[in-house]
């Protein structure tokens, strides 16, 4: 790896989304103005944009908000592991091990950082729609997770449309750029090193630029376990002298990009907050026009007739407060005129009405009114609460999907390989395993929508209904086991719980047999009460005859 070239295809991919930073940019400047920093340069706590309304500021925390509380609820399980192959030989066993190990997970994320890191991600959806997560070993904790802003990320797709390629450009200072890469100016770079050491260390808190870079590696030795050998390479680069810091390797791609939203033909995402812009900038205009017309109400401008001026106070100033006293000169020729307030007509009720119905599409826009459903405690029936997440989840659903697929399954895949380094939290099953398990998301907002398709079930049983009555055998079509355990599941049923599909042959095994002892027996007793009516003894060796013996003795 040559940080020349890094630092060359760092440039590339910065300038080829330049149009894209300046949306990006006017929109954190309306709807997250506390990360407004993708194109320009400002000093903490100051905005660059002065803003007359807070709506999109609102609802974009709703929405990480709602998506902190039901995509991934720290208060609730979220996942479970399941086997690859669910009726595969031996796929009984490794049920509970997987349960355990995903509670394992959950529980070591429940004492990270992953909850800070998510509700950062989660922003980013709403806003640029991109997000960029880096799950690794912490020091104080199993898993620890980072959320990089907008700016510091470039990042390039294979054929299959799949982020393998990811670049991140940051500012570390002389200090920590030593603590982590070693001192010396072969370690650091002289510039550096010389930021470091000189001066009795006053330029430490110096901030460089560092480039780091997880890229596919076009060869590598699969046996190899080294680290130069795996299949992403991680390479740290110091821009300013243009040295390789350090080159290590992952055995998957770290930094986990997700776009809430992408049109076809584009790379970069789209988020809610793009489509509401028009309405957001809207607002703004309106909310500023109807401060003014209220002032215009409250403060009127005064209309001041030829020959009979206002006179000012000793600054020069006409003083518009209460109580006030305006002086005016009067005019001997016209003692009628004298300034009088201007009526403007201004409606500044219709703007507040029209800007509240644009307050409602930007917080629809946000999905604010679906998480308000999923949070309403208020006890609804379950019609209702389909009909009601139908329309809602069909918005969100493709959504969900692709951050399925963009961060929680390969951000899971990331966690398991981290656990396999305690091998006592495997459970005994081995990695490889592990890796090809499926995984099913149990978190509040998928089970929401998993509980939207259970009407068409629903809805099929009602049709089937009063076939049934006419024929009750068209029910033999229908597997009530599989039916039963489908709806425990996508109901969110725990596990652990429910009962194997061994355990359930069996015991149907054991209650067949029982009953065919009872129904033996019962036809032996019959057989006995009949010989004792005719007084003739049964057949010798069959079971009456037995029980008739042992009646005698």
């Amino acid at each position: 790896m040559d940080a020349n070239d890094l630092i060359s295809r760092w440039n590339s991919l910065d300038s080829e989304r330049s149009a894209v930073k300046a949306k990006v940019q006017e929109i954190m400047e309306y709807c997250l103005p506390g990360r407004a920093t993708v194109a320009v340069q400002r000093a903490e706590g100051h905005n660059v944009r002065e803003l007359f309304d807070s709506t999109a500021e609102t609802a974009c925390q709703r929405f990480a908000t709602g998506m902190y509380n039901f995509m991934w609820s720290p208060a609730r399980r979220n996942f479970l592991l399941r086997p690859p192959i669910e009726e595969g030989p031996g796929s009984g066993d490794v049920w509970r091990p997987l349960l355990a190990i995903s509670e394992t997970i959950q529980d070591e994320m429940g004492s990270s950082n992953f909850e800070e890191a998510f509700y950062e991600i989660a922003q980013d959806w709403g806003t640029a729609g991109l997000a960029t997560m880096e799950p690794s070993r912490g020091l104080t904790s199993l898993y620890e997770f980072a959320a990089y802003p907008f700016e510091q990320i470039v990042f390039a797709e294979n054929s299959r449309g799949r982020v393998d390629t990811v670049l991140r450009r940051t500012g570390m200072t002389a200090r920590q750029i030593v603590q982590e890469f070693g001192p010396g100016p072969q370690a650091v770079g002289k510039t550096i090193w010389d930021a470091y050491s000189a001066n009795d260390g006053r330029d430490r808190d110096k901030v460089f630029e560092i480039l780091h870079g997880a890229i596919p590696r076009a060869e590598y030795s699969a046996g190899a376990r080294d680290v130069l050998n795996m299949p992403v390479a991680s390479v740290w680069v110091a821009v300013t002298d243009r040295i390789l810091l350090r080159e290590s390797g992952w055995p998957e791609q770290r930094y986990l990009v997700s776009r809430f939203a992408k049109a076809s033909g584009e790379k970069h995402g789209r988020s809610p907050a793009r489509m509401c812009l028009p309405d957001v900038k809207m607002v703004n205009q309106i909310e500023q026009s109807v401060i003014e017309g209220a002032e215009q109400v409250v403060r009127p401008p005064i209309l001041n007739p030829d020959g009979a001026a206002l006179i000012p106070d000793k600054r020069g100033r006409i003083v518009y407060k209460p109580g006030s006293i305006l002086n005016y000169r009067s005019n001997p020729m016209a003692p009628g005129l004298r300034p009088e307030p201007f009526p403007s007509g201004a409606r500044v009720d219709f703007g507040a009405e029209y800007a509240e119905s644009k307050r409602q599409i930007i917080k629809s826009a946000f999905f604010n009114d679906l998480f308000l459903i999923l949070g309403d405690e208020k006890r609804r029936t379950a019609t209702e609460v389909r009909s009601i997440l139908a329309e809602k989840l069909a918005m969100l659903g493709p959504a969900f999907g692709r951050i399925k697929v963009e961060m929680f399954d390969p951000m899971i895949r990331v966690l398991l390989s981290i656990l396999a380094e305690r091998p006592d939290l495997l459970r005994g099953i081995p990695l490889g395993y592990l890796q090809l398990s499926n995984i099913r998301y149990i978190s509040t907002l998928a089970i929401a929508m998993e509980y939207a398709e259970l009407s068409l079930i629903e809805d099929a049983m009602m049709f089937l209904s009063p076939l049934g009555e006419l024929d009750p055998t068209i029910f033999d079509n229908l597997s009530f086991d599989e039916i039963t355990r489908g709806f425990l599941e996508k109901m969110a049923w725990p596990v652990r719980w429910l009962k194997s599909r061994d355990e359930v042959k069996a015991l149907r095994e054991a209650r067949m047999q029982y009953q065919a002892q009872q129904l033996q027996q019962a036809l032996a007793q019959q057989q006995i009460d009949q010989a004792w009516q005719r007084t003739k003894r049964p057949e010798p060796g069959s079971p009456a005859d037995e029980l008739l013996n042992r009646r005698a003795a």
